[in-house]
């Protein structure tokens, strides 16, 4: 505790006692009867040793809780955030009231699948259980891909077809489908902002999920650019954003054909995701 102490972290109790139950199994740590034996000192030791280095809990233990539930991460992988709930929740919202009709539903850059799974999960348990849909989702990731099909394996479902694409700019299996649907959480950051963020992020989440480019819009606009000619003529467009993006996110995709529907906001009452509307006037894409 003295070494995630003395590396400035707030609460090394919660630290060390979160590294005890992972590993030791025993959730009451404080007043545990378990052996410490030679191999559970080390790991903890290297553990903490990772710890005080500045590597997130969620990157020592290889995991995270996403929604109630755990989702299997390796370093291609963006460790899922609070603040991403919210996206799941404007889905789970528009699917229950459609404003159209919603058959195939798609998600870009889905890094670990945790989104895309977790909306399936919970539509399943839903009372108002939709009707049979399809399920897709893709990365320019091989090795984030491979971490979203475990965790889909671990909920034996099989309802998502995985893909490799940079956004939809590649030949894919989903490339014959049109979508009612897509949905994404891409890098939003300023790229001299990632130099301002916490050791955490800075130095143990992927670039490639981070760096939005020069003004943080590079790949937002390059999602509704492509997103366009694979919507269904009224197709929706679900986008999660910073909160200072959501006015330029607005006026960008009206001009590329889009209609701005409904911001909605997180946890702290941040614009956070926006959800667009294709317009039924871009004939020749159609």
């Amino acid at each position: 505790m003295q070494r995630l102490a003395s590396a400035g972290l707030l609460e090394p109790i919660v630290e060390l006692s979160a590294l005890w139950r992972a590993r030791s199994g025993d959730a009451m740590p404080l007043s545990s009867r378990t052996s410490i034996t030679t191999e559970l000192r080390k790991q903890l030791e290297a553990d903490v040793e990772r710890r005080a280095n500045g590597e997130p809990i969620a990157r020592i233990l290889g995991s995270r809780e996403f929604y109630s539930q755990d989702f299997r991460l390796n370093n291609a992988c963006l460790i899922p955030r609070p603040d991403s709930e919210t996206i799941i929740d404007a889905l789970l919202e528009i699917i229950a009231r459609p404003i159209a009709p919603i058959t195939h539903i798609h998600e870009l850059g889905c890094g670990s699948g945790c989104l895309i799974i977790t909306l399936v999960e919970n539509l399943k348990c839903a009372s108002n259980r939709p009707k049979l849909r399809k399920f897709s989702a893709s990365d320019k990731s091989l090795k984030a891909l491979l971490a979203a099909r475990k965790n889909l394996a671990s909920t034996k479902n099989n309802s998502i077809l995985f893909s490799y694409s940079d956004w939809l700019s590649n030949k894919q299996p989903s490339r014959r489908y049109r979508f009612d649907l897509i949905f994404a959480n891409p890098p939003y950051l300023r790229r001299k902002d990632r130099y301002h963020l916490q050791r955490e992020v800075q130095n143990f989440d992927p670039p490639l999920a981070l760096d939005g480019g020069f003004d943080g819009l590079a790949s937002l606009r390059a999602i509704c650019s492509l997103a366009l000619k694979r919507l269904r003529i009224g197709g929706l467009l679900l986008l999660e954003h910073a909160p200072e993006q959501s006015t330029a996110i607005a006026a960008f995709a009206k001009r590329q054909g889009y209609a701005k529907i409904k911001t909605y906001r997180d946890l702290s009452g941040r614009k956070r995701v926006t959800l667009l509307k294709r317009k039924p006037s871009n004939k020749a894409l159609d």
